[in-house]
């Protein structure tokens, strides 16, 4: 019998990418691990938070690239219409298994980010404040991690 991932540990193998080639000292983001360029760089854009967020896979169910392209699609139009500017990036398992495109959404606040990984059915996101250190929420209103 196959046991089910601890997401927890599976969140925290992961490394969090952000592509930008305005600046490369960002690029690398770790869970509960300042990031003193991320926190400059956002202070430099004026956003005070900002979230790690994606569309793909909901509820930890692997869906075929297309389908996952197309929620991102979604997801970066909900984020134009509501005026937050994103940056795009990926979380790649360190142990090379995953990879998912990202987004990383600039000046969203927590409610908004709670609800937009509601409505794509996300576990968890990472939320960074301005001392630039992601910290893992889980998203409230999902049914349970199994």
């Amino acid at each position: 019998m196959q046991t089910q991932p601890d997401f927890e540990t599976v969140y925290r193998d992961t490394d969090y990418r952000v592509f930008t080639a305005a600046h490369p000292d960002v690029r690398v983001l770790t869970i509960d691990r300042p990031s003193p360029a991320l926190a400059t760089w956002m202070q430099q854009h004026a956003a005070a938070t900002a979230a790690f967020i994606t569309a793909c896979n909901p509820l930890s169910a692997v869906l075929p690239d297309a389908a996952n392209a197309e929620r991102m699609a979604g997801l970066r139009a909900a984020l134009g219409a509501a005026g937050i500017r994103w940056l795009p990036a990926e979380g790649r398992a360190r142990s090379g298994s995953h990879v998912e495109p990202s987004l990383l959404a600039l000046g969203l606040d927590l409610q908004g980010a709670q609800a937009l990984m509601r409505r794509y059915e996300q576990h968890a996101f990472l939320w960074i404040e301005a001392d630039g250190a992601p910290r893992l929420i889980w998203t409230e209103g999902l049914p349970p991690r199994r």
